[in-house]
């Protein structure tokens, strides 16, 4: 599946483990395509360059569309 982002977001994350004191900044706008899988009850979002999100499908639901299936 191929989506689209709703509206234009930035979201930031905290990382823990090996990466324990970076943050993380990602621009999301609603010109990306973004390649979808869904995996072990989750949405994983993917862009060319390596970028991974992981979504819950209520989080996936109100900020992504469907763009080609």
């Amino acid at each position: 599946m191929i989506v689209r982002a709703k509206r234009a977001m930035c979201e930031t994350a905290q990382c823990y483990g090996d990466f324990r004191g970076m943050r993380i900044t990602v621009d999301i706008f609603p010109d990306q395509k973004w390649k979808v899988n869904k995996s072990d009850g989750y949405y994983w979002l993917t862009r060319k360059g390596g970028m991974k999100i992981r979504l819950t499908e209520a989080a996936f639901c109100r900020l992504f569309e469907l763009e080609d299936a």
